[in-house]
């Protein structure tokens, strides 16, 4: 007779970690698929596809790490002097924070640089020069910049909160009344007059970096891809896309020549052009598309019953030319224009000049397109004919089709990983082409019988951001399975979070992947959680080059129901966490290798009820160790942990809070046996909430900072 199907209560009785149910339940999930699917349900994991997808818009959890506590009520951090009140929004390059400023006692906007980007000479100075240029320009239609703090970590700018919204905002309801729209282009205009004359082109202006005040004066705000014009720069050198597609010059968006303020003009027309129709200059579904037409196609057309007068209509025109000779000389000259409603009449060359541009970009796309295809051709025919691999194929496919998914070796690309999976063969490895890829419903399923390799392709690091409890595990492993490549983000929510990866009976090698595991709320961060890696029955484990960061939890966790031997081997891997954790059934034979890894655990080898019945073997060499338990935790005696230990070591150093490093009933005994190895009394680095910023920073790599004797 089965086992009774446990209620709902006791699922998130689970869900919440309470032990006195946990392995009963457990045991009963996996025999029982109707009770899986309830747990996806109640644990919020089963819209996988979601747990895969960028974090809808709100503060993320970098956004959150940049701010220091608060005292104040009603406040969420600080950042300097400044007390931090509500996310506004978060881009690719900046976080922006509403603030309050306690020495002018006003309502303040805090511009704060990406963490991720702060590192990079390049972004950090683009930032700071956005700042900088909005300290030196001084107009009343100019944003200013109130002050700048270029020492902070990460570093953040302070201006005025506009409570008015954008000209984007606007514009969604459609276009703006004749008199409206001229109000805000002569304040636009007269804006560009001063920042010209300083030597500053904005490069960026758009409807969403025009705001207003509460009483709906205009402001010119983010200057922060501007290029003062008397210094050469690497920030925006020739053939740079920085810049918004349907706004953007032509001169800018294909990267011909050196910009003059008359870009700067281009991006005003195309402004004004929507203010005056409700509608884009240029419409395309995709950037490329869009700065094709920036380049070679006649912007749209006024229609025939728009209400803009003529001569407002043959300025915005004449704006919009594709030859910067062919536009208004300067701001002051569309200034003097919008003041005097003066007509210049149509432009009539305008056509011809859009032509000719179509027509020699035509020839020469032409050209290049036959002799690419040409050497494409050639390069394919090549490769497969020595590699037997058809990559160079695929990249092709996947830029034409949008699609992520390639099998190497097969022609064809795939949108979900599911399909991937279930179109490969075995032995077949699917790469993939995006930095943000989204599995099926199902997460990621790998049957007996199909051994695959999933790794990122050049130049891509697939970052898997998970917000599920993960019950079931987002990832079930049934053959010989090979991840490359991959980052794991995985933020649990005051509860129990299960294990990513499941690997049953097969052999996992991953190799230059990250884990960061962060509990919310930080409060969270030492309960016990389940393994990110379980393996049950698995024959071998390889880590290469891999971060994982979570203090909180086990890293690798080992079940055997028949298995009798385990190898587990970790070369050059960073390890914050309890590094391999047996509950109640190790396997007979452990195998475990470490080499040159850097290891920060409460206990590195954790046995929690059993020992390996046959042979615990520890192979340690040229590691970096803090553990605050001990290196070996066994529940049994020393005498029959001896009986089955054989430990190797050569050129290690242990930080750890005494001398003794393995630990069973109660007791500790000293680790004999090594060579040419390091053991210090002394603690190294404690782990504080605030390295999950560093850990999520992909260009940062944790390191034990030993500490000096005196």
């Amino acid at each position: 007779m089965s086992a009774p199907h446990p209620a709902d209560e006791e699922l998130l009785r689970l869900l919440a970690g309470e032990d006195s149910i946990s392995q009963e339940i457990e045991t009963h999930l996996d025999q029982c698929a109707e009770c899986r699917e309830r747990l996806d349900r109640l644990s919020g994991a089963a819209e996988f596809h979601r747990a895969f997808e960028p974090m809808a818009a709100g503060p993320d959890r970098v956004a959150l790490m940049v701010l220091s506590p608060s005292s104040t009520v009603g406040m969420i951090g600080r950042l300097g002097r400044y007390e931090v009140s509500e996310w506004i929004a978060s881009g690719s390059a900046a976080i922006v924070w509403r603030g309050h400023d306690p020495q002018r006692d006003e309502v303040v906007a805090i511009k704060v640089i990406q963490p991720m980007l702060a590192s990079q000479p390049e972004a950090r100075s683009r930032f700071i020069r956005e700042a900088r240029a909005g300290m030196t320009l001084r107009h009343p239609s100019i944003l200013p910049v109130l002050d700048l703090d270029e020492e902070h970590d990460p570093p953040f700018f302070v201006m005025p909160f506009a409570s008015g919204g954008t000209l984007q905002e606007r514009l969604a309801k459609g276009p703006l009344a004749v008199d409206e729209t001229l109000r805000i282009a002569k304040a636009l205009a007269s804006a560009l007059c001063v920042a010209h004359a300083a030597g500053v082109i904005h490069r960026d202006i758009k409807p969403g970096n025009i705001l207003f005040t509460a009483s709906g004066e205009v402001l010119l705000a983010d200057f922060g891809i501007a290029r003062a014009l008397e210094q050469a720069t690497l920030l925006t050198q020739t053939g740079s896309f920085l810049g918004t597609p349907q706004f953007m010059s032509p001169e800018q968006a294909s990267g011909s020549r050196e910009l003059d303020p008359r870009s700067d003009l281009f991006s005003l027309g195309a402004v004004m052009h929507q203010m005056c129709t409700g509608l884009s200059a240029f419409a395309g579904e995709t950037f490329q598309s869009l700065t094709q037409q920036v380049i070679e196609e006649m912007p749209r057309r006024f229609p025939d019953n728009d209400p803009t007068p003529g001569w407002l209509q043959h300025l915005v025109m004449r704006l919009l030319a594709k030859r910067p000779e062919d536009r208004p000389a300067s701001a002051e000259e569309v200034l003097i224009l919008l003041n005097n409603e003066h007509d210049l009449g149509p432009p009539e060359t305008l056509q011809l000049a859009g032509g000719q541009v179509r027509r020699r970009m035509l020839r020469s796309r032409v050209l290049r397109r036959v002799a690419a295809m040409a050497v494409i051709a050639l390069l394919v025919l090549a490769y497969t004919e020595r590699a037997g691999r058809t990559s160079v194929v695929n990249h092709l496919l996947c830029a034409l089709s949008g699609e992520s998914y390639y099998i190497t070796g097969k022609w064809g690309t795939f949108g979900l990983l599911d399909q991937a999976v279930l179109a490969a063969e075995d032995g077949d490895t699917i790469e993939v082409r995006t930095n943000e890829p989204a599995t099926n419903r199902g997460g990621l399923r790998v049957p007996k019988g199909k051994s695959l390799t999933l790794r990122a392709a050049p130049g891509f690091r697939p970052e898997l951001q998970l917000q599920a409890a993960g019950f079931p595990a987002l990832a079930v492993i049934e053959s010989a399975f090979t991840m490359e490549g991959f980052v794991f983000i995985h933020t649990t929510k005051a509860m129990r979070a299960g294990r990513l990866i499941h690997i049953r009976g097969a052999p996992l090698k991953m190799i230059n992947c990250r884990f960061v595991r962060q509990p919310r709320p930080p409060e969270a961060m030492q309960s016990t959680l389940h393994a990110i890696i379980a393996a049950t029955d698995s024959p071998s484990i390889e880590m290469i080059d891999c971060e994982f960061y979570a203090p909180s939890s086990p890293l690798l966790g080992l079940i055997s129901e028949t298995n009798e031997t385990t190898d587990v081997r970790f070369t050059r891997c960073h390890l914050w966490g309890a590094t391999v954790w047996c509950d109640d059934k190790p396997p007979a034979t452990l195998r475990v290798t470490m080499k040159d890894c850097e290891v920060f655990a409460t206990d590195v080898l954790h046995f929690h009820q059993a020992l390996p019945a046959r042979e615990l073997s520890v192979q340690a060499s040229g590691n970096l160790t803090q553990a605050f338990g001990s290196v070996i935790h066994s529940p049994w005696s020393l005498a029959r942990l001896d009986a089955v230990l054989r430990w190797t070591g050569e050129g290690n150093k242990w930080f750890l809070p005494g001398q003794y490093v393995i630990a069973q009933d109660g007791r500790r005994h000293e680790l004999a046996g090594e060579t040419n190895s390091n053991l210090s009394r002394e603690l190294a680095m404690p782990f504080e909430q605030a390295d999950f910023a560093r850990a999520l920073d992909p260009s940062q790599h944790l390191s034990i900072q030993v500490k000096q004797s005196p």
